[in-house]
């Protein structure tokens, strides 16, 4: 059975962008408003895409506080949007090491080695992370640490990361669709179909989906809902990978 994958998304760099201004910080006191804001206003070039006006910020903190971990690891966010990959990762290093290991470093330094498609290094980072029962990322350290193992073929520790992340929050749209394709290819259409639903009540309509959605159905012979979802399936994704096969599948039935 053909599994549909998407192209790495950019949900971790997302989350990094969300989470850094949080990070553990070591400046004089006199100068953290400051910093705050310089970062606060950097992260939000960053987002729209200016970075030079970034950058322009993140020089200044850095001047002002040159042993900041909030600065590094925002500029280590600045230069992976920039695609200087061995920038980037001097700085998320420097940004460990000024915090002493800082858990959201680690998972922001973690969605870079992702990114990177150094899977291997960035559940090294993610696993640290997961430890950290006080974490309040801790839900989606885990669901990164799950497709990260689908990414190198692990799927049996890509399910319990999927779970351990579901058992923290139920509503996580990743986690219960990649749990669905799980039990899809494991041919429990059950329990396939159930999360599907429950990710339906969630998550928008994807190519993974629908044709998650089309099996379980074929399987149940539910004949409208494998029309419904391989109809919309085929027109609004024509692309994806799986289509040729379900194409090819409606053939041999028919």
């Amino acid at each position: 059975m053909t599994r549909y994958r998407f192209k790495p998304a950019t949900t971790m760099l997302l989350l990094a962008l969300a989470i850094s201004a949080c990070t553990t910080e070591q400046v004089p006191v006199d100068n953290d408003e400051l910093i705050d804001k310089l970062v606060t206003l950097g992260i939000g070039y960053i987002r729209n895409g200016q970075l030079s006006r970034t950058m322009e910020h993140l020089d200044r903190a850095h001047e002002i506080a040159p042993s900041s971990a909030q600065v590094h690891n925002t500029l280590g966010l600045a230069f992976q949007v920039e695609q200087d990959a061995v920038t980037a990762e001097q700085y998320f290093e420097k940004a460990l090491r000024y915090s002493n290991g800082d858990t959201r470093i680690r998972n922001n330094y973690a969605a870079f080695l992702f990114g990177e498609e150094r899977y291997r290094e960035a559940i090294e980072k993610l696993q640290f992370a997961a430890e950290n029962q006080f974490y309040e990322g801790r839900a989606i350290v885990f669901e990164n640490l799950g497709v990260s193992h689908l990414k190198i073929g692990e799927l049996t520790i890509a399910e319990e990361s999927f779970l351990k992340r579901l058992a923290l929050k139920s509503a996580l749209v990743r986690s219960l669709l990649e749990l669905a394709e799980i039990r899809t290819d494991q041919q429990n259409c059950v329990v396939a179909r159930d999360l599907y639903q429950r990710y339906h009540t969630v998550g928008e309509h994807s190519a993974q989906s629908l044709w998650i959605c089309v099996r379980p159905a074929r399987v149940f012979e539910e004949e409208d809902e494998e029309a419904r979802c391989g109809l919309m399936f085929c027109n609004v994704f024509p692309a994806a990978l799986a289509s040729q096969e379900y194409a090819d599948s409606l053939s041999s039935s028919g």
